[in-house]
This record gives structure tokens, C-alpha cells and sequence, in this order.
């Protein structure tokens, strides 16, 4: 597992005698659209010779669950697009993907009489080629004035200003409590940018592939355990829990209506419209009790 820093970059180094490489991922705070890999190279020593650290990327178009396709090239960045291959639901919208990518070398070279080199690769994910054109525009222009990462770090530094909780104890007590903060933070856009929140997997943003934590869906963990949390820091952040489980009231009618009840059924497991995606039946069908929770949150 990569170290992670209160800025949420995780940092990956790689020390030779003769010099360090280091590479840093993020997803830009204030500017969720974005994610990013600096590779930086410094010099321990002098030698006179250039250094040469190979990249290597596993990342491929081709997916099992998204209809992916190579479009022009965007400031010489490659532009892919496409759509998911199933609807959430029955006869429903199929979601659309817009990504724009650096184009990654097989090497970086620090020349000869340099002593430090970086290197900025972007990637930008919308759900238009409009947006994701804008927000990859916005990630080049942050790199040409030096602030890509700075900007990133600021915001994360004014997010750690209101929630930030010191604990006596061991130190691996003190790493899980940032740890839990960090994911819990970094789940929620930032309060002043405007776009859909689709909910807190309890598994996190990562997980979710087939039959392994939930498949990404917002389950109770979500309105029980995490808004609370949330809100005792940032109420502004928290305030989207509420407003997601208000938008997908139209699936929680239709699931109340689907078993013979009237009003509302939340489903046990949700995710963009607020109708059943348990694929278990029985869980979906019984497990009813999540209703007073997300009722508890509201009040």
C-alpha cells in the first residue's frame, strides 16, 4: 500500500544511490473532475550522466462493463468516450463516460546537468465532452502557472482546519483516525462546486466490482454511521447525504409501490436512481428497517 499525507496524495519513492524518484497521485480537492501523477526526479550525487526512470501504465480502453471509444486527441492528450453497457435499471439511461488522459512515455530522462526534473500527467473524467474539455483545460492552466498541486494542497489544508481530531495513544491509532477522516472527506465534493452527489459506498470510491463491497451501491452505513461523522464537522458537506436521499425519493416510491406499500421504501442498497439494485432478492425485499434510519438523519 502506497503512504497517504494529510493532503490526500498518496507518495511512492524509489531510492537509488545516485538519485529519488518519487511519484505523487491525487484527485485535485477543488476540483473533483481531476486526478493526477507528478514523477519527480532529484540528483543525490553528481555524475554527469543523464537519468533515465522507465513509466509504465495499465491502463487500457477495453472494459467488461462500459462501451469505450478512441476519440481526436485534446491538447495532445488522448480523449476517450463511451457508455456504460447496462442500465441501472430496466429500460433506463445508460451512463456516459468522458475521460482525457496525458499521453504517458515509456521514459522520463533528467538531463545531464540538471539537479531536479518534474513531470505533471492529468486525467480528466465528466459526463460530457464538454466537461471533461473545460475541466482538463482548467488542470493544463494550473500546471503552466505552477499550481496544480499547491492549490490542491491548500484546500485540503482549509478542509483539515474544521475537522481535524488529535487522540492520545499509539501512533497507529492516530494514522486509522486521519485515515477514516481522509476517506470520509475525500468522498464529498467540495461544498462550493456544483454537481450530483451520488452517495458514500461503505466500501469506499474504489471498491465495487462485481459481487465485492456492495458494487459501489450507498447502503445504510451511509445515513447511520458516516452522516454523523460529517456533520459535526463540515454541515455543508453532510447536507448532500440529505439532498441525495430526497433527489432518489421517486425510486423509493416505486419500490414501496413494487411490494404493496404506500409511501416510500429506500432500498437496501442504492446508487443513481433510488430503486432496488440489491441483487439479492430477499435483502432487497426485507430488509425495511433502513427506512427509520434515513427518516433518523433527516430530523
Amino acid at each position: 500500500a502506497l503512504p497517504i499525507s494529510q493532503t490526500g496524495t498518496f507518495i511512492h519513492e524509489l531510492q537509488c544511490p545516485d538519485y529519488t524518484a518519487t511519484q505523487q497521485i491525487f484527485a485535485h480537492r477543488s476540483h473533483p473532475h481531476l486526478v493526477s501523477c507528478i514523477v519527480s526526479i532529484t540528483r543525490a550525487v553528481v555524475t554527469g550522466q543523464p537519468i533515465t526512470v522507465t513509466l509504465q501504465t495499465p491502463f487500457t480502453p477495453e472494459r467488461q462493463d462500459l462501451d469505450l471509444h478512441r476519440g481526436p486527441d485534446f491538447h495532445g492528450a488522448q480523449y476517450i468516450f463511451g457508455k456504460t453497457l447496462i442500465p441501472e435499471v430496466k429500460d433506463g439511461p445508460l451512463g456516459s463516460v468522458h475521460m482525457i488522459q496525458s499521453l504517458v512515455p515509456q521514459s522520463v530522462v533528467l538531463a545531464a546537468d540538471e539537479q531536479q526534473g518534474c513531470w505533471d500527467f492529468l486525467a480528466a473524467v465528466a459526463d460530457t465532452e464538454e466537461e471533461v474539455k473545460k475541466c482538463f483545460s482548467e488542470g493544463l492552466s494550473l500546471i503552466e502557472s505552477g499550481e496544480l498541486y499547491s492549490s490542491h494542497e491548500k484546500a485540503w489544508a482549509e478542509l483539515w482546519k474544521g475537522s481535524c481530531v488529535d487522540v492520545g495513544g499509539p501512533f497507529p491509532l492516530k494514522q486509522a483516525l486521519y485515515g477514516c477522516l481522509y476517506y470520509l472527506l475525500s468522498s464529498f465534493p467540495p461544498a462550493e462546486f456544483s454537481c450530483l452527489f451520488h452517495g458514500i459506498s461503505p466500501g469506499g470510491l474504489s471498491n465495487g466490482q462485481h459481487e465485492e463491497d456492495y458494487w459501489g451501491h450507498v447502503f445504510w452505513d451511509q445515513d447511520t454511521w458516516m452522516f454523523p461523522s460529517i456533520l459535526l464537522f463540515h454541515p455543508e458537506l453532510a447536507r448532500a447525504v440529505l439532498e441525495y436521499r430526497i433527489r432518489t425519493l421517486g425510486g423509493a416510491l416505486e419500490n414501496a409501490k413494487k411490494q404493496g406499500y404506500k409511501g416510500a421504501k429506500f432500498p437496501w442498497e442504492s446508487a443513481v436512481t433510488g430503486c432496488e439494485v440489491c441483487p439479492d432478492d430477499i435483502y432487497g425485499a426485507q430488509e425495511i428497517h433502513i427506512n427509520g434510519m434515513i427518516g433518523r438523519a433527516h430530523v
